[in-house]
């Protein structure tokens, strides 16, 4: 079973209630320069109380947990995270071993601006022989005897939540353990130019250890061991390598986790609409089958591009000049020249293009990019 959809499971009523709070617009993320802060909106749980969409029950349960965790910012990023992974549609990776360590070695020498993921936020479970590789000690947050007995008092990273906001110029990241906690991370930049590797080696290589993970966590989060932030500083750089990975070769769609049940929902879905239920189970069951876990890995396949006619170059007949059809070509990334005599090199991205648009008699509608 995925490891995200087990912890879907044993935290369903607490993602329920991050969900509330999401849909709602009652969490705001405001930045300031490269300071993040988020807005409450109490005002918008107080209304949906109102308009009878949740009742005195979940109200009391939200209130209690706002109060609780007012001035921890750690929590409300994790509230955020999983909102944003659950009620957009979780969309889950699994790379392999090699990957991810091929993926942790190297550096990430590319603007903000030229950062992709394929989708606004993802999962990426980590394998097995991977998360083997990053166990240490568990310092703080775990109240739990009897785990701390059976594992020896340690613990290892399973998977990351990875949202990326363009528009703020922020990255967040989550890295969950085996012990359920976990530590939140936020990449904000002062503006779209700056390069992330610049950034990191500015926050993370910090004389002081603890100054390198204020720089990155928020007020309020547990304390986190050299180890621990060694460990998140590898996951995190090897994920954030994969993403461009993702962008450069492209990806498919693998399946619903539980191909059987994801099947009963739509089954559902359709019973829902073709009996006229009540809007509210409709839009229960549309819900149900948006917020199901779908796989998607890299996709391998190769493409040939047919050559659909040939002229002569002008001025040497004996030379012919490739005509290639009209097709959309992805983005991709180069080295590009720049500095001192163009001694300098620095990888940006090529946005999609559409090759040829003149030799396409048809509109942009009538063209689509699938990812298979």
């Amino acid at each position: 079973m995925s490891k995200f959809f087990s912890f879907l499971h044993r935290f369903n009523k607490g993602v329920e209630l991050f969900k509330t709070v999401y849909k709602c617009g009652a969490l705001e993320l405001i930045k300031n320069g490269n300071e993040l802060y988020f807005h409450k909106h109490y005002d918008r749980i107080i209304d949906l109380y109102e308009k009878r969409k949740i009742d005195n029950r979940i109200l009391g349960t939200i209130v209690e947990y706002c109060k609780k965790i007012e001035k921890c910012d750690a929590d409300w990023i994790e509230t955020y995270l999983i909102s944003k992974a659950v009620v957009d549609g979780p969309k889950i990776f699994k790379p392999r071993q090699l990957e991810l360590e091929m993926c942790e070695h190297m550096k990430l020498n590319i603007e903000f601006n030229d950062y992709v993921q394929p989708f606004e936020t993802v999962i990426i479970e980590l394998p097995d022989d991977y998360i083997k590789t990053k166990r240490t000690r568990v310092v703080d947050g775990l109240n739990d005897p009897y785990y701390l007995k059976k594992n020896n008092g340690e613990h290892e990273p399973v998977f990351i939540i990875m949202n990326w906001n363009k528009k703020k110029e922020v990255i967040f990241t989550g890295l969950y353990f085996s012990s359920d906690t976990s530590i939140k991370s936020a990449f904000a930049f002062k503006q779209g130019t700056d390069e992330i590797e610049a950034y990191i080696e500015e926050k993370w290589n910090a004389s002081n250890r603890q100054e390198a993970r204020e720089n990155f966590q928020f007020k309020g989060a547990l304390y986190t061991s050299d180890d621990e932030w060694r460990v998140t500083e590898e996951v995190v750089r090897a994920c954030l390598n994969y993403c461009l990975l993702l962008d450069e070769i492209g990806i498919k769609r693998v399946g619903a986790i539980d191909p059987s049940q994801y099947e009963r929902l739509q089954r559902y879905q359709k019973v829902a609409r073709k009996e006229k239920r009540t809007q509210e189970k409709i839009d229960l069951a549309d819900e149900r089958v948006r917020e199901f876990p779908v796989v998607y890995e890299i996709k391998q396949r190769v493409r040939l591009v047919k050559i659909v006619q040939s002229l002569p170059r002008e001025g040497n007949e004996e030379e012919e000049k490739r005509i290639i059809g009209p097709h959309r070509r992805r983005g991709h990334y180069r080295m590009q020249p720049y500095g001192p005599q163009s001694t300098l090199r620095k990888r940006i991205r090529i946005e999609p293009i559409f090759v040829n648009r003149h030799l396409f008699f048809g509109d942009d509608e009538q063209t689509q990019v699938i990812y298979e």
